[in-house]
Order: C-alpha cells, then sequence, then structure tokens
C-alpha cells in the first residue's frame, strides 16, 4: 500500500459525491435497506388496519341488516377474513357500512346490532366486529421500517464526522497497534475495534479507535493514512474504510467519485423516492 502523501492544508473543498460516499456506505446502507423493505411492507398492510378506535365518540346502538358478505382472501393466522355489508335507518334515514371479522361472519339478512358514532353515523360498525380488514395489532409492522430508519440516521454521525476530517483533519500514518472483534455483526460482517498509533503534526505520539466491518483492509505493514482532528487527536478517518480511499490532485485537493456515490445513493433514493410517490398516491395528492 502506498500512503497518501499529501493534503492540502485545510479547510479543504469537500465534493458532493465525496460526501455522499461518507453519509451512505457501510450500515446505512443495511439501513436503508430495512427501512425500504419495511415500508413496502407497511403500505401493504396498514391501510387496511382498523384505527377506528381514534375517531368514534359517544356510540349510539341500532338494528341493522347484513346485505351481502364476501370472503377478502385475506387471513390472520389461518383463518379466513370476511367482509359484511350491511344497512340501517336513523330517523328515517338509511345508512351503509361495511365491517370486517376474521372467522366466522353473520348471513346475509340477518339482524345485526350496529354501534354508531352519535356526531357522525356515517361511521359504524357490526358490533364485535372492525371496520377494515385487520385488526391494530397489524400496526406492528411499523417497527420494522422504523428500525431500519433509525439504523441509517444513526450512520449519518459518522459519515459527517469524516466529511469534517475530510475538510479540515491533519494527515498522519498510523500503525495498527491492537485489533479486538466486538459482539457487533452487520450484513453477516462482524465488527472489529482497530487502534492506532501515530505521531501528530506537533510531535506528539497518539493513540485513536476506530470501528470497521472491513479489518483486512487496514491491517497494512507500512502503516494506514489516516486523518485526526487536531483539536481533539482520538477523533480518526482511517482512509481506507470507504469502499474506495478518497483521491488527491496534484495540488493534493480531493477529487470526486461519482461512480462510486452513485452505486452507493441507489438504495436510499429509491428507498426515499418510491415510498414518497407512494404515500402521494394513497392520501390522493397525486
Amino acid at each position: 500500500m502506498q500512503p497518501v502523501l499529501r493534503f492540502a492544508p485545510p479547510p479543504r473543498r469537500v465534493p458532493l459525491s465525496i460526501i455522499i460516499t461518507n453519509l451512505f456506505h457501510g450500515i446505512a446502507q443495511f439501513g436503508w435497506l430495512f427501512f425500504a423493505v419495511g415500508m413496502f411492507i407497511m403500505w401493504g398492510v396498514v391501510g387496511d388496519a382498523d384505527v377506528s378506535f381514534l375517531h368514534f365518540g359517544p356510540l349510539g346502538r341500532a338494528r341493522g341488516q347484513v346485505t351481502q358478505v364476501e370472503n377478502t382472501g385475506a387471513r390472520e393466522g389461518e383463518i379466513a377474513v370476511f367482509r359484511s355489508d350491511y344497512a340501517f335507518s336513523l330517523a328515517g334515514r338509511r345508512h351503509t357500512g361495511v365491517s370486517y371479522v376474521t372467522g366466522d361472519a353473520p348471513a346475509v339478512g340477518e339482524t345485526v346490532e350496529i354501534e354508531y358514532d352519535e356526531s357522525d353515523p356515517s361511521w359504524s360498525r357490526i358490533a364485535g366486529m372492525r371496520r377494515a380488514m385487520f385488526g391494530p395489532a397489524v400496526l406492528l409492522v411499523l417497527v420494522f421500517p422504523a428500525a431500519g430508519l433509525v439504523i441509517a440516521l444513526f450512520s449519518l454521525g459518522p459519515g459527517v464526522r469524516r466529511v469534517r476530517l475530510l475538510r479540515s483533519g491533519d494527515l498522519a500514518v498510523g500503525k495498527l497497534i491492537a485489533k479486538e472483534a466486538t459482539s457487533i455483526t452487520v450484513n453477516h460482517r462482524q465488527i472489529h475495534e482497530m487502534t492506532f498509533e501515530f505521531v501528530t503534526r506537533d510531535g506528539q505520539r497518539r493513540e485513536a479507535t476506530t470501528r470497521t466491518g472491513v479489518p483486512y483492509k487496514l491491517e497494512s505493514e507500512e502503516g494506514e493514512p489516516l486523518l485526526y482532528h487536531p483539536r481533539n487527536p482520538s477523533v480518526i478517518y482511517v482512509l481506507d474504510e470507504l469502499p474506495s480511499r478518497p483521491r488527491v490532485d496534484a495540488m493534493g485537493e480531493l477529487e470526486g467519485q461519482p461512480l462510486t456515490a452513485l452505486k452507493l445513493f441507489v438504495i436510499p433514493a429509491l428507498a426515499i423516492g418510491i415510498n414518497l410517490l407512494i404515500a402521494l398516491y394513497r392520501f390522493d395528492v397525486l
């Protein structure tokens, strides 16, 4: 490995492609992918979740009649979900509605008890049944996109730190002095703590630790080029951590890496863009 010999003095210009590469590599890819898959599942079921308990006010009761029964084709566990259409009258005015139940449904023509919102009788249901295909428990699927989004956003912190070091960090060559496997695994890769020793610009010998899922990339016997924070040398960025080490031109300025950035931005862009379009469609904006 040939260490980076010269960086322009800070502050340096950091190209947009380098910023994208730092913000969206590694665990961020896993987070955005988990978020995207979770959101697709969410859109498939949350719109059919019964959250009428958020709307219903004081309940009135009336007698109604089932006008149609249909097997929705959906299942909860191994039990079919049925849809029942019904009609009832209040003060001489006819109202209709739809309720869902898992398992046995009332027969067409059967008299049933209707619960309705006294302030808005258009909100009603057959007693003991629900207004949507699935119960509120299905909202638990929100845990998956939420977890993915937390991972993706949490990963922004290290990325921002690396960008700041690219802009204003000092260059040194670090010698690996300790390597320890952690209990953390990301995308089938075990995370390791790598401790480096290096000499700062003012001649002081320092040690700093970084975490990586690709320890083999940071084990050069010649030493690893790294950037450290001038006021806090415990904060470092080992330049071989990313898929492609930052390159510099003849003046020591950072060169862009558009192809690497494009590859890493595909999953976050699709996750955000497709879900935004689905949301706009579901809420009748498009």
